[in-house]
Formats: C-alpha cells, sequence, structure tokens
C-alpha cells in the first residue's frame, strides 16, 4: 500500500507536533523547515487536520499549531481519510465510504479486499 506525499507530509508534522514536550503552539515554518515541506504546502495539510479535529491553532506571535487531543488517540488512518479519502481498496469493504457493488454477495474478493483493509 502507498500512501501519498500529501498524508505522509501530515503524519510527519503530526510526529513532530507529538513530540513537543512544551505543548506550546508551533509554526507551520519550523515544522515545514525540520521536514523539509514546502511550508505552503504544509499549511493547506495542517488547516485540513484542523477542521478534521486533529489539530488545533493559535493565532499571533506565538502562534502556530498543536495536536488537538493526546497522540495515543490519533490513527495514521484517521489522518489518511482526512488527506485522501477512504482507505479501503473497494467500496465495498469500506467502513467509513461504504459502497454496494451488484457482485458483492458472491464476489470472491470482497473477503481479500477486507484481510487488505485489515492488514492496512
Amino acid at each position: 500500500m502507498n500512501i501519498s506525499t500529501k498524508s505522509e507530509y501530515g503524519l510527519r508534522a503530526l510526529i513532530h507536533l507529538a513530540t513537543n514536550t512544551t505543548r506550546e503552539a508551533l509554526p507551520a515554518r519550523e515544522i515545514s523547515e525540520r521536514w523539509h515541506v514546502p511550508v505552503k504546502y504544509l499549511e493547506q495539510i495542517l488547516t485540513a487536520l484542523k477542521e478534521a479535529g486533529i489539530v488545533e491553532s493559535q493565532v499571533g506571535a506565538s502562534g502556530g499549531y498543536r495536536l488537538a487531543r493526546p497522540a495515543t488517540l490519533i490513527t495514521a488512518g484517521e489522518v489518511i481519510r482526512v488527506l485522501d479519502g477512504r482507505l479501503a481498496p473497494v467500496g465495498c469493504v469500506s467502513t467509513y465510504d461504504y459502497q454496494p457493488c451488484e457482485f458483492e454477495p458472491a464476489c470472491g474478493l470482497k473477503t481479500l479486499w477486507a484481510r487488505t483493509r485489515a492488514w492496512a
């Protein structure tokens, strides 16, 4: 399974925020420089994560981003879903974006895809 650059950058940013022991908001530029991510792109990613309730932002001179909840309550799957959409390889096995298929009742592939999703 490959994840997009967008999700990779988002996960890197969250790791950076999770290891911030001060709990102070960190500027996007600091995260960008540490992980070699274009700052404008990172800001778009952080905005999406903020809208999903994963990070929170603070404006002003000491502004930036911090986790909105403990890192132990944030999963990679949640982050990837926010940034890229569903994780399941096909809609019939998605737990978040289920899409029925006419072949589903007799499809031997559904079990394979469900195991693939569970493994990922």
